[in-house]
């Protein structure tokens, strides 16, 4: 999609399913001087092109667009309103992936679909409302990972309170700012990094304590035991999702929603850790990094430079 310069909608209703369209510019004229795809600038959401040069912002009310940047986070925009739904995608289009659904049904079909990063949601809406999918969503443990924004014009200290109730991570009063948005959605993104350090580094002194649901909480904490007892292991993906008793998917899908990193990277910087603490204690670096799993020594140091910015070797000496 880069290097021909299209955009793809999807269009989506529950117990029928989705409708992915591509749309591609017309000639060849855009792939001049596209040897080195990598240089290209993203194709921004919103933007369809018929013709080179000519850019339309033209919303059908029965499509949503996703934007083809796969180094964004995706994040979910639940609103009946179809102007304020296009408002809230066409602003954070720079920043995210956007997906639009119309009411709390399709909401939580495309939250199952495409666990994404974050849900931006209404409260009233036909079907089903903001409240009700978010609570589906949070006692889901295939979806419980997923932080939820609720948007709504309920304004009293009990309306507040009965939406952080039903498990959503931030409640925001319309009218609203943009910026402010933003920045709650990017923060509830980075706070995955608050997760790693206090399960994975047990670093409990921490300011910014993760919000993290029970479920999930069990889950990590469980996990993270679990390989750190058998840190000599060269674990499986599959190994891990068995013992975890969910399927592959799920297992992927939980790791990088609460922690931002696959379940490879997790593991390894679990063992690393893990390694760190046996130079510590007096191991030297091939014990350490057999202790842990690793078979090839190099590419252990290699790893453990990248993590903590410097050789096991030099970790030992200068103790």
């Amino acid at each position: 999609m880069k290097l021909h310069k299209g955009s793809i909608l999807v269009t989506s209703t529950v117990g029928k399913g989705s409708t992915f369209t591509i749309r591609l510019l017309k000639g060849n004229v855009h792939l001049i001087n596209t040897s080195n795809i990598e240089t290209d600038e993203p194709v921004k959401a919103g933007q369809h092109f018929d013709h080179p040069g000519e850019i339309y912002d033209d919303y059908d009310e029965d499509e949503v667009e996703v934007s083809d940047t796969s180094d964004k986070n995706i994040i979910l925009v639940v609103e009946d309103n179809q102007e304020i739904l296009n408002y809230i995608c066409q602003s954070l289009r720079s920043f995210f992936i956007c997906i639009g659904a119309k009411n709390g049904s399709e909401g939580l079909h495309l939250a199952k679909t495409m666990n994404p990063d974050v849900i931006i949601t209404d409260i009233m809406m036909p079907e089903m409302d903001g409240m009700e999918m978010t609570r589906m969503l949070k006692e889901d443990f295939n979806t419980s990972h997923i932080p939820v924004i609720i948007l709504t014009s309920k304004s009293t200290l009990r309306d507040q309170i009965e939406g952080i109730e039903t498990g959503a991570e931030a409640y925001i009063v319309k009218p609203f700012s943009m910026e402010y948005l933003k920045t709650v959605a990017g923060n509830l993104i980075n706070q995955r990094t608050n997760v790693i350090d206090w399960f994975v580094e047990k670093k409990k002194l921490i300011k910014d304590l993760p919000k993290v649901n029970s479920k999930d909480k069990c889950f990590l904490l469980s996990l993270v035991s679990f390989i750190e007892e058998n840190q000599s292991k060269d674990f499986s993906i599959d190994t891990l999702a068995e013992h975890c008793n969910i399927s592959r998917t799920v297992f992927y899908n939980k790791i990088k929603g609460l922690t931002g990193r696959s379940p490879i990277d997790f593991v390894r910087k679990i063992k690393l850790n893990l390694a760190l603490h046996l130079l510590d204690n007096g191991y030297n670096v091939s014990e350490a990094a057999f202790n842990t799993g690793f078979t090839d020594v190099k590419y252990f140091s290699r790893l453990f430079k990248i993590q903590f910015g410097h050789t096991p070797s030099k970790h030992r000496s200068d103790m």
